[in-house]
């Protein structure tokens, strides 16, 4: 029916406004920023698409016309897509979550609402489409942020409880080689230190993975740090029947880094390294500074490395070690602690006798002072051979008691931080050359014990050492990033408490 052409208001709107109307609406379809189009719901053929879906899907419109909403999903959707588009109701529905194909053949995830028109006479759907492939990966990453950090809770509990026993395992198996044995004694013993290690490299690989990036930095003398490892792996390197070599250059700077992590990163080259060489092998430990960097080198004159093991090297999980002898994550881990250092990690084969590992990491600001400069100011012995052990392990308590008894210390202990409190505060009591504390205890922990001395006898906050096998919890990260005390983090061994003497105590040694 036409409308005549000087109608009134009452008689409904002029063909004039009509034509506005649909003018309108044609543009704000076309230039809408959200995707839309229109399809046929009889043979779900495209009738009408606009400039965004053009960009954002691929196909010109020409295509697009030519096309049905078939060729818009992935193959094994187009089932569901014919139950649904024949049966959605006439108003606007919002049918939930779809998958949609562009042209170049990417599937994003997409949300639909679409309500039911007349085009041109046929009966049709008009459709508008939101992308919410960002949607999607903020979730996912939310649910991967939660799911990590409830992991790394569980393994931060589980590894201080593993640590405690590992601990005295490895101080009471190092004592006992310590004195004459037979042979066979010995060959059981080294067995149980070598299981005692590789459960220790196991859960600190788990805690470095599980902690991410969160590290103490501080600028630590490269040498010192080199030499300190060496001395401490030296052992296990002649057990594996293999000789460490340590070359330091002379102009080698101070780097600003997380010591411990530093440590952990040269211990697994350098424990891999030698068992690659084997019997009879040497493992090279080489400080050098290259291009405004320090560089730590770790050779082997092993078989080198497999070039369809290569690339695949750093994979978390990977490993070519026998079923039961490698989690596979220890290049891994090193490598991100290493990055999260904004340094490098590389490996490669040195032709014709073994491989080598680089570390590449920046030199410490000119203006920065060593951690290690300090420790001789940190150490002011009251009795230079009287030490306090406190820890709620009795196991821990007598390994560290056997340890200093038998180089002619005074040890006395304390199972919790408010017996230790209370023994500080005794009139009585001779003053201490070290307090060697857990950090994690029921009753007052290490932390609160920290704090009191510091408010009620400042004087021995520099002879404070804590050992602690939580550095992955929040709680433990926050209190090491606050005070300026050595932590040992267990399970360690003996040349770690030699080493620990030699530093903070040299007038005790």
């Amino acid at each position: 029916m036409l409308i005549p052409p000087h109608s009134t208001p009452n008689d409904g709107p002029s063909l004039e406004e009509l034509r506005l109307v649909a003018d309108r609406y044609r543009l704000l379809f076309k230039n809408n920023p959200v995707p839309m189009w229109v399809y046929d719901t009889r043979d779900l053929g495209f009738l009408a698409v606009n400039d965004s879906a053009i960009a954002s899907y691929g196909w010109s419109r020409e295509e697009f016309l030519a096309m049905t909403l078939r060729d818009v999903r992935p193959p094994e959707d187009i089932d569901e897509l014919e139950q649904v588009a024949h049966t959605l109701p006439g108003e606007y529905h919002k049918t939930g979550e779809w998958r949609h194909r562009r042209k170049d053949g990417t599937v994003f995830p997409v949300e639909i609402t679409s309500h039911t028109v007349e085009w041109k006479g046929r009966p049709a759907r008009l459709v508008l489409i939101t992308d919410i492939s960002a949607r999607r990966a903020a979730e996912e990453a939310l649910r991967e942020s939660a799911k990590l950090a409830a992991i790394g809770q569980l393994i931060s509990g589980v590894a201080h409880e593993l640590n405690n026993p590992l601990s005295a395992i490895l101080l009471f198996v190092e004592t006992l080689l310590q004195e004459p044995r037979s042979a066979s004694d010995v060959e059981a013993l080294t067995m149980i230190l070598d299981q005692a290690r590789r459960s220790r490299a196991i859960v600190r690989d788990l805690l470095a993975s599980a902690r991410g990036g969160q590290m103490r930095r501080d600028c630590v003398d490269a040498r010192e740090l080199l030499e300190r490892t060496a001395r401490a792996l030296a052992p296990q390197v002649d057990a594996l029947g293999a000789r460490l070599e340590l070359v330091v250059d002379d102009d080698v700077p101070s780097i600003w880094v997380d010591g411990s992590s530093l440590t952990q990163v040269v211990t697994n080259l350098v424990v891999n390294a030698a068992q690659s060489a084997g019997p009879g092998g040497i493992v090279r430990l080489r400080g050098c500074t290259a291009n405004a960097e320090v560089r730590i080198v770790v050779e082997d004159d092993g078989p080198g490395i497999p070039s369809e093991v290569m690339p695949r090297l750093f994979e978390p999980f990977f490993t070519t070690k026998p079923q039961g002898e490698g989690t596979g994550l220890g290049l891994a881990v090193s490598r991100g602690i290493i990055e999260a250092h904004a340094g490098t990690l590389m490996a490669e084969n040195i032709p014709g006798r073994g491989a080598r590992f680089v570390i590449s990491l920046a030199a410490a600001p000119d203006s920065a002072t060593p951690a290690t400069a300090t420790a001789g100011e940190r150490s002011t012995p009251g009795d230079a051979r009287r030490v306090l052990i406190i820890d709620d392990e009795p196991s821990i308590r007598l390994a560290l008691k056997r340890y200093f008894t038998r180089r002619d210390w005074t040890a006395e202990e304390a199972d919790d931080g408010g017996a230790a409190l209370r023994r500080l505060r005794a009139a009585d009591v001779p003053d201490y050359a070290l307090i060697v504390s857990d950090l994690r205890m029921p009753g007052l922990s290490g932390i609160d014990l920290y704090d009191e001395i510091a408010r009620h006898r400042p004087e021995l906050v520099g002879r404070i050492v804590f050992s602690t096998g939580d550095v992955a919890s929040a709680e433990a990260r926050a209190f090491i990033d606050r005070v300026n005390a050595p932590v040992l983090q267990k399970p360690f061994e003996l040349a770690t408490l030699d080493d620990l003497i030699a530093r903070y105590l040299p007038s005790g040694s």
